[in-house]
């Protein structure tokens, strides 16, 4: 019995320090990719983590989220309400720029993305404004439609 328990404590300690060991590497590789490489991994998590059937409440917290690792999240509204201008502002250009019958600058013609791309830009940053204001954007989207199911909707 003396030589099993001796045994077994034996086992026990380098259990212990292969788990020191590994931490201690662990926390080395870790520590050495650099900052920018850890956050393109948690951004990479986060974005691997969206899908297709996540709720509106969900995607605003996956912009909640995205933002704290992105840095965003020391931005003023003042600050998100400017970037949310520029975002509708650059919708607008790219909307235009695929319009007939409109006068653009054609030097500047391919500044702007796709107007699929400026749509995810502009709810993206709205959705950061109602985060910064704890507005649950679902919520909100339900009580207005009830006030709108009663209006009543005509041309002049």
């Amino acid at each position: 019995m003396f030589v099993y328990n001796i045994a077994y404590k034996e086992i026990k300690v380098k259990q212990k320090f292969v788990k020191i060991l590994t931490f201690y590497f662990s926390w080395n590789i870790m520590s050495n990719i650099g900052g920018n490489q850890m956050e393109e991994s948690k951004q990479e998590i986060l974005w691997n983590n969206l899908k297709d059937t996540n709720t509106l409440r969900e995607v605003q917290k996956y912009i909640e989220d995205m933002n704290e690792v992105r840095g965003f999240n020391s931005d003023t509204i003042q600050d998100r309400m400017l970037l949310l201008t520029e975002e509708i502002g650059e919708l607008a250009k790219s909307i235009r720029k695929t319009s007939k019958n409109i006068y653009t600058d054609i030097n500047k013609q391919y500044n702007y993305d796709t107007i699929e791309s400026e749509v995810a830009d502009c709810f993206y940053v709205l959705l950061s404004v109602a985060s910064y204001l704890n507005i649950d954007v679902f919520q909100s989207l339900k009580d207005k439609e009830k006030e709108n199911i009663n209006r009543v909707w005509k041309k002049n």
